[in-house]
């Protein structure tokens, strides 16, 4: 099982920017992102 500080659920195009806003406002945190598809198309 994966451990994380922080898991954003949702692969739209608000999913990876809010991850990568979090990740810029806390980079001492672990963010996991889970999505259904594959590739972002965003």
């Amino acid at each position: 099982m994966k451990k994380a500080d922080v898991v954003v659920i949702g692969g739209s195009a608000a999913g990876p920017v809010a991850g990568i806003s979090c990740r810029r406002r806390h980079p001492e945190k672990k963010v996991i992102l889970i999505r259904k598809e594959e590739q972002v198309l965003v």
